[in-house]
């Protein structure tokens, strides 16, 4: 693994935020980002880090601080105040408590705060508090849960990773968790780092460099352990080519994503929809195509904190009928009847565990497996989605090697279940409400003027997810670079020409594989020639009939 620090940048941040926070943090900041700009490490709010310091109050006191990576934030692009400061001995004091809900941890939590509109702190806060480390580094690294996802995962790290490395078994995080760590350091002093089974690495010391480059030493050495463990698998032959499953996805996102799409009891808003992106990669194609594909699909998630991204397991459509555009939709509606059953079963199972207050999650797939295409993954936004498929991507591949050294093993139901439906992890998905158009994809011609892009504009205000189209190639990249710098994630673009029916699908296509489908068509395109009757030529008035009257059909 690349060891990205570098001492110039690391001063560049000192000099940028050492005046405003110090340069504990600062640093702190900086190395934080190299960890979350390496997805083989985290992904998208994934992991935490922080850093002990002092805090001067309004009395002129020394406070001594943890500040922490609050919940949910992204390192890769973090800045100081995504890291809350607490007041660190206090919460050192509630290691001697025998119990705290998490509840009750959160509350605690929230109420030593240093400022009162801070986010709030990791759900891991307490296991930095715990620990005497001044820099404390925590990943899901693929290559650390390559390892601890194996039946004997504990000694492989043991043999990967070396003595210096204490291997805890899996706690489910919270106070629990920081407990077990606390107890496992002091019973080894000496150790530089700890892998939580089925969980991730925590690496720990008094400079943030030497706690990044502990990090970047021991995963670099579990991947050339796993390297040496597969060296002799052969990759398997390509069943389905990337181009023919791209294909695929045009004909079956739209049929999908209409049954994903929930009715509601709005009569405004009949319906609840998704938003779908392929995952079409030669490591997905290879695992959907495989004889074994569907029981190692159907295995749990790396780590539970995937759950709310992805769902305790994946929907599989067992040989879809890519020619026969009937039975496919017939495959894949008894596909989401079937998931929409077992998940519904899943949940009965462990209703009464169910924390009070917190909603049940729908009943629908987040990850859907298809020999021949791949997978395609749903979200209620591009974003949502986005964050579904780079975590599949990341599973498939470590999955693929764990497979290749033995066999998978991810956590049991019970834990899974329980983390699925954790207080802390269910905040991460933000506030319920939505505006008027989210979740809908509107596809605009003739965008690229003013007319079309004020109702580009109109539409991604209301939370629409937009594709802005036109001839003026120019002209809609200008317009798309300034509508995703305030609206990122939602705008796309594809040319298109309304006069030619092949260049309508192309575009239609374009859309449906990157969000997809379309709900909403606004056709925008027109021209119109200042002349007489009388004076007008044929060609002119043919040319306004194309755009005008046909580019609309």
């Amino acid at each position: 693994m690349q060891n990205r620090w570098r001492d110039d940048e690391a001063k560049q941040f000192i000099a940028k935020y050492a005046g405003e926070c110090g340069e504990d943090l600062a640093l702190r900041v900086y190395s934080a980002r190299l960890l979350g700009v390496d997805e083989k490490l985290v992904l998208h709010g994934g992991g935490n880090t922080s850093v002990k310091s002092t805090h001067t109050n309004l009395l002129g006191q020394q406070v001594s601080t943890i500040y922490i990576k609050a919940s949910g934030r992204d390192m890769a692009a973090i800045e100081p105040d995504g890291f809350p400061g607490l007041e660190l001995e206090y919460l050192g004091k509630l290691r001697a408590l025998p119990n705290l809900s998490d509840e009750r941890m959160l509350e605690e939590m929230l109420t030593h705060l240093l400022c009162a509109g801070a986010p709030a702190p990791s759900v891991e806060t307490l296991v930095h508090a715990f620990l005497p480390h001044k820099f404390i580094d925590h990943t899901h690294s693929d290559a650390i849960l390559t390892l601890t996802n194996q039946p004997k995962g504990a000694d492989l790290v043991r043999e990967a990773l070396g003595g210096d490395v204490i291997v805890l078994p899996y706690v489910r995080p919270g106070f629990k968790l920081a407990q077990a760590v606390a107890a496992a350091y002091d019973a080894n002093p000496r150790a530089r780092g700890m892998v939580w089974i089925k969980h991730g690495i925590m690496t720990w010391a008094e400079a943030a460099r030497q706690s990044y480059d502990a990090m970047i030493e021991f995963v670099s050495r579990a991947e050339e352990f796993i390297a040496a463990g597969t060296a002799r698998v052969t990759a398997p032959a390509a069943v389905t080519s990337e181009v023919t499953a791209l294909a695929r996805v045009a004909t079956v996102a739209p049929i999908l994503r209409g049954l994903l799409a929930e009715r509601t009891a709005d009569a405004d808003h009949p319906y609840r929809r998704i938003i779908l992106e392929p995952l079409i990669t030669r490591q997905v194609l290879d695992l959907a195509d495989s004889a074994r594909g569907r029981e190692i699909a159907a295995t749990p998630p790396l780590t539970s904190d995937h759950l709310i991204r992805t769902k305790a397991f994946p929907l599989w459509i067992e040989k879809p009928d890519y020619d026969d555009a009937t039975k496919l939709r017939e495959q894949l509606q008894a596909g989401v009847e079937r998931y929409k059953s077992e998940y519904t079963a899943y949940v009965e199972r462990h209703s009464g565990e169910i924390p009070e207050g917190l909603a049940r999650l729908d009943s629908l797939p987040r990850v859907i497996f298809l020999p021949g295409l791949g997978a395609l993954c749903a979200g209620k936004s591009a974003k949502a989605a986005r964050i579904a498929r780079d975590i599949t991507a990341h599973t498939v591949a470590v999955k693929t090697c764990a497979t290749a050294m033995g066999s998978y093993e991810g956590l049991p139901e019970d834990e899974l279940f329980e983390m699925e439906y954790h207080t802390y992890q269910h905040a991460k998905l933000g506030p319920g409400g939505e505006p008027p158009l989210a979740r809908h994809v509107a596809l605009i011609t003739g965008a690229a003027g003013a007319i079309g892009s004020g109702i580009a504009e109109g539409l991604l205000e209301q939370g629409c997810h937009v594709a802005v189209t036109d001839l003026a190639e120019d002209a809609l990249t200008s317009l798309v670079r300034d509508l995703d710098s305030r609206f990122p994630g939602q705008v796309m673009c594809t040319g298109l020409d309304v006069t030619s029916p092949a260049s309508v699908t192309a575009a239609f296509e374009a859309v449906i594989r990157t969000w997809g489908g379309v709900d909403l068509l606004v056709a925008n395109a027109g021209i119109a020639m200042v002349s007489s009757l009388a004076e007008m030529k044929l060609e002119a008035f043919q040319r306004i009939e194309r755009v005008n009257v046909e580019g609309t059909l």
